[in-house]
């Protein structure tokens, strides 16, 4: 019998849950279930309104992606099923820094989402 395993979502029938930062190998499982949903992590609040990931949680979910995106190629190398649930597309900004200017910390963002293409 095929060994299955779910990442950031529940299935009932798959033999173990992975959570989204588990950083946990596929190597043990037949095939693996995945939903691209971004976890909630912590914000940093703008004065004028509007919100960022932290540093730190930008860099967790960095992190996450590029785990997951290595343990997929591997999977798939290896001959392993992989489906991933299409979930909405989510868009967001993290922080790489910030900067104290005029009084007021400046934050540098960039975009995020939960489908990402290449690596950073």
């Amino acid at each position: 019998m095929k060994s299955v395993v779910s990442i950031n979502c529940a299935i009932p029938t798959a033999e173990k849950s992975l959570a989204y930062f588990s950083g946990e190998s596929l190597s043990d499982y037949d095939i693996a279930i995945f939903s691209p949903a971004l976890p909630y992590l912590s914000r940093i609040q703008f004065d004028g309104g509007g919100s960022c990931l932290a540093i730190e949680s930008t860099a967790r979910l960095n992190g996450a992606l590029s785990h997951w995106r290595s343990e997929f190629q591997t999977a798939l190398k290896a001959g392993k099923t992989l489906f991933v649930a299409m979930d909405d597309l989510e868009e967001d900004s993290g922080t790489s820094g910030s900067s104290f200017e005029k009084n007021r910390r400046m934050y540098s963002t960039f975009r995020v989402n939960n489908y990402p293409s290449g690596s950073r």
